[in-house]
């Protein structure tokens, strides 16, 4: 088990902020994860957010069929993701279920 996320059921949870100093340790730990069946992304537990979490965010996005389902972004998220046109490449649920 991983202290930055939990994975279950298609469903990846973040309990870090998805913020430069951490993207290092993330991919450390997602490399371990057989993310193929990954399907959302709950980011209720993310307070911080800066253009290396979005990066992340894409790459966990690259080879999926349809958008990435991104319950409870942040709202400086959606505003990033709108500045850098990138609110099409996921679907965002403002409430995780």
């Amino acid at each position: 088990m991983s202290p930055y996320f939990e994975f279950s059921a298609a469903k990846l949870v973040f309990t870090t902020d998805l913020v430069l100093p951490q993207i290092s340790k993330l991919h450390s730990e997602l490399r371990k994860s057989s993310l193929s069946e990954l399907k959302q992304v709950d980011l209720s537990g993310v307070k911080a957010l800066d253009s290396a979490g979005i990066a992340l965010l894409l790459e966990l996005q690259q080879g999926k069929n349809c958008p990435l389902v991104l319950l409870s972004p942040p709202a400086h998220l959606i505003t990033m993701l709108e500045l850098y046109n990138l609110d099409n490449q996921f679907e965002l649920v403002k409430r995780a279920s």
